[in-house]
């Protein structure tokens, strides 16, 4: 069972204002908005760290993602979830690193609205990726996550080519 099932995070309004807690395992059946935050991770020759989700995960297993990714819990803020998630699945300290801000979007996701908070960073030093999370992590240069995407597009989860694609928007 992942363990995410049973973390209590916010349920949001179509405005992303917190309404009451619920489990992550009820959003899906329930239909409830929610929060995520993202990390794009670069390092200094301009790759993009991508991590393959675990095999085991109950979505989109196996698949491409961003660097760090994970849902904002309850009573937390955007980047309060961005620096534990950096933590947690990269071993990166939050002082280590400078997040800066890329925007803030919203997404469908399965009947429900996803909010999602995005931020880059530039990291040479070493990660240590959580193989309970992740299968694989490894930088890509943008032309070469461009050409996979080209190849087959299902290889990446669509939370991370939105976010692709809204990064770049922003550039």
């Amino acid at each position: 069972m992942n363990p995410d099932q049973d973390i209590v995070i916010d349920r949001v309004d179509e405005n992303d204002e917190v309404m009451w807690p619920i489990s992550r395992k009820n959003i899906f059946r329930e239909q409830a908005n929610f929060r995520t935050s993202h990390i794009f991770v670069f390092n200094p020759g301009g790759e993009l760290l991508l991590q393959q989700l675990a095999s085991t995960r109950e979505r989109y297993p196996g698949r491409w993602g961003s660097s760090v990714a994970g849902y904002v819990l309850a009573g937390e803020t955007y980047q309060q979830a961005a620096e534990r998630k950096l933590q947690d699945e990269l071993g990166i300290d939050k002082e280590s690193l400078g997040l800066e801000l890329v925007g803030k979007t919203e997404m469908a996701d399965e009947g429900r609205k996803k909010f999602i908070t995005l931020y880059k960073a530039v990291y040479k030093g070493k990660i240590k990726p959580n193989t309970e999370q992740m299968d694989d992590a490894k930088y890509f240069a943008l032309k070469e996550i461009t050409e996979m995407r080209q190849e087959n597009e299902d290889q990446f989860t669509p939370t991370f080519l939105f976010l692709l694609d809204y990064h770049n928007q922003k550039k």
